[in-house]
C-alpha cells in the first residue's frame, strides 16, 4: 500500500473515531438527565461517553490520540 493511501485511510478512520466520540458525548448528554444524573456530573458523563464511543470505534490507542485534536491552553 502506498504512503498516500495509508495516510488517507488513517485519516478517514480517525474521522470516524471523532464522529463516534461526538455521538457518545451526545448520547450521554441526552440520556444523563433521563437516568437521574445530577447536573454537576453531566460534563464528566459526556467526557466518559465520548471516550467510550471513540474506544469502541477505533480502539484504545486511537481514542487516546483524540486528545491531540482538542485545543489546549
Amino acid at each position: 500500500m502506498s504512503i498516500i493511501r495509508t495516510t488517507f485511510w488513517e485519516s478517514a478512520h480517525m474521522m470516524l473515531v471523532l464522529l463516534a466520540a461526538l455521538g457518545g458525548s451526545l448520547a450521554a448528554h441526552k440520556w444523563g438527565p433521563a437516568m437521574g444524573m445530577p447536573k454537576d456530573l453531566q460534563p464528566l458523563f459526556m467526557v466518559v461517553g465520548a471516550f467510550v464511543g471513540a474506544t469502541c470505534m477505533g480502539g484504545w490507542q486511537r481514542a487516546v490520540n483524540l486528545k491531540e485534536l482538542l485545543p489546549s491552553k
